[in-house]
Formats: structure tokens, C-alpha cells, sequence
């Protein structure tokens, strides 16, 4: 097997797969994980078809939301897919990582980027920018739009998340998750 393009549900150690957008009855079966609701997700998040589906803001919107997976990515590498629907829009769309200390809604009342604001997430925004830790890069190739697919590679060893988008080589996006390279807690998938 490949590392250069692993499949979303082919990794090293552990495949998962999931979907932002309508995923196709066959494949919700395949799934390891899906998307949370209560704790780990804003309020005005819609989740459907088992928490494989999700979509946002589905009444109106007064500011940015998120929803994390329910399962904590621990140890080894980690690989999962995210599949965009027919519209996206909005200040930004972002795919990441984030720790159980974040704050689904903090930003309920006000439109940012919502991930990698701190050291609680690392994000990917549509808009091709990487942020970390309050800081962000732009990143051309990984832009990402409706009906794109996004696959994510966390691994916990070398502490860095890569990223690839409609079928792109992967891109180390995030080094050095966090300082002592050891991560001191879970991880989970996030779409915000």
C-alpha cells in the first residue's frame, strides 16, 4: 500500500470515512465513526442519515458552527474523507482537527474562521488557507469547493496533519501539532 495517496479507507493503522454532503446508502455501512451531536457539535448543526450527513445553519444563520466526529483519534495514523455537497458558502467552510476542549459555540454570534484559532484545532479553509494556532498560510492547491472531496491524514507519530483535495498529492499541512511531541489528549475530525 501507498502513503503518497492512501484511500479513505485504506491507512496504516486505522481507515475511516465520512461525509459532509448526502453519502450513498452503500457506503454508510463502511463507516468507523460519524458525526456527534450534543457536546461536540454548535447548535444550528443538522444531522442526518446517522450523522453521515450533516448540514449547517439549516433555519438561518447568525454565526459559524461545527460538529466533531464521535469517535477520539488516538495513536498510530488516522485517514478519513470528507465529501462536500452540491453548495457550500459562507465566510468560510473548514475541515480539521480538534481537541475536547473546544468550543463548539463560541462563535455562534459572529462569522470567522472558526479553526486553528488556538492550540484546541487545526483547520483547512475552502478558501486554500491553513490555520494554526492563531495563525494562517495560504496554500493554493487546497482550495477546496462543492462536490470536492478532502482527505485528511493525521498522524499521531510524527505529529502532523496532511491534507488532499479531489485527488491531489498530499500536502503536509500542520507540523508539530503540539509542543512536546506527544499529543496530551484525543483528537477528533471536525468540519466547521
Amino acid at each position: 500500500m501507498s502513503l503518497d495517496r492512501p484511500s479513505p479507507t485504506e491507512c496504516v493503522a486505522v481507515g475511516l470515512r465520512s461525509s459532509f454532503g448526502e453519502m450513498p446508502r452503500e457506503d454508510r455501512n463502511k463507516c468507523e465513526w460519524d458525526f456527534a451531536g450534543g457536546r461536540r457539535s454548535s447548535r444550528n448543526v443538522f444531522l442526518a442519515s446517522g450523522g453521515h450527513y450533516v448540514k449547517f445553519h439549516p433555519s438561518g444563520s447568525t454565526g459559524t458552527v461545527a460538529v466533531a466526529g464521535n469517535v477520539p483519534l488516538v495513536n498510530g495514523v488516522h485517514c478519513w474523507s470528507i465529501k462536500m455537497g452540491p453548495t457550500i458558502f459562507g465566510t468560510d467552510v473548514m475541515v480539521g482537527v480538534c481537541t475536547n476542549q473546544f468550543d463548539f459555540d463560541e462563535y455562534l454570534q459572529q462569522y470567522c474562521s472558526m479553526l486553528g484559532e488556538d492550540e484546541k484545532s487545526w483547520g483547512i479553509s475552502y478558501h486554500g488557507y491553513i490555520h494554526d494556532k492563531g495563525s494562517r498560510r495560504y496554500e493554493d492547491p487546497l482550495q477546496f469547493r462543492a462536490g470536492s472531496e478532502i482527505v485528511l491524514l493525521l498522524d499521531l507519530c510524527k505529529s502532523q496533519l496532511s491534507v488532499s483535495v479531489d485527488g491531489c498529492p498530499f500536502r503536509t499541512a500542520v507540523e508539530n501539532l503540539w509542543e512536546n511531541g506527544r499529543c496530551p489528549e484525543p483528537l477528533y475530525p471536525v468540519v466547521a
